[in-house]
């Protein structure tokens, strides 16, 4: 289903102050270019500003939590926007970040040459077994460039912006942005716990990554209400 005006209200509102808080990170550097560093004092307190600002950058860094750390860091961590999502260079970067070197394929293509007599002729390469495989496949209204599009479980990557409606399995681990009150998500089959249903939080609620109810994890089913939620986690690369 598309997803709901009102939750594509709540995004670009939760941009909006995602931005306000990148701007207000960086708007000492505006201030500081009205003065001219001729006096050794001024090139003291720019340097200042300057070593801070990478502390704290640095700090973000050394104690990033997919579910605690702020939004703006991960956005700048992920090169990613809340509204407008990953551009097509953006998602072109972790999808090569996230490809094996050419030297890892040339070593896996020659270890599995020994068996390729016996795979050559599985899975059939034909049009209809192409096409019924893509079928069965799901895919995932992701924002990418501004507009929503569509993508399957192995095209995600950390930074994707992703709407998930009732009924959906999540592909990847996500943070919750936005959600429809009484979303609820049912994680039983992966802690083994018959009654884990919970409502999804904005917020953190538990210092464990995996307890926390602003977290999606992969393979887990929405069975009420709808979301849009930021990767943090690849399907490759999953809490759990």
């Amino acid at each position: 289903p598309p997803a709901p005006e009102q939750l594509l209200r709540q995004l670009r509102e939760l941009d909006r102050r995602v931005q306000a808080q990148i701007a207000e990170d960086h708007s000492f550097r505006k201030a500081n270019a009205n003065f001219t560093p001729m006096i050794d004092t001024t090139i003291l307190l720019l340097a200042a500003c300057e070593k801070l600002a990478a502390e704290k950058e640095a700090m973000a860094r050394a104690h990033f939590e997919e579910h605690t750390s702020e939004l703006s860091y991960l956005c700048r961590r992920y090169s990613t926007s809340i509204e407008v999502g990953h551009s097509e260079r953006t998602y072109q970067d972790h999808v090569l970040a996230a490809s094996p070197s050419a030297g890892a394929r040339e070593r896996r293509k020659s270890g599995t040459s020994f068996f390729a007599c016996c795979q050559r002729g599985f899975p059939p390469q034909q049009a209809w077994w192409l096409d019924n495989s893509k079928r069965l496949c799901p895919t995932f209204q992701v924002l990418r460039s501004g507009s929503i599009t569509t993508a399957s479980a192995q095209e995600l990557v950390p930074g994707d912006i992703v709407f998930l409606a009732a009924g959906q399995r999540c592909a990847a681990d996500a943070r919750v942005l936005v959600h429809e009150e009484g979303t609820m998500v049912d994680c039983s089959h992966l802690t083994l716990d018959v009654v884990d249903v919970h409502r999804v939080t904005t917020e953190a609620t538990s210092p464990a990554i995996a307890d926390s109810a602003n977290i999606v994890l992969r393979d887990s089913y929405l069975i009420a209400g709808s979301l849009f939620c930021m990767v943090v986690r690849a399907q490759n690369n999953s809490f759990m």
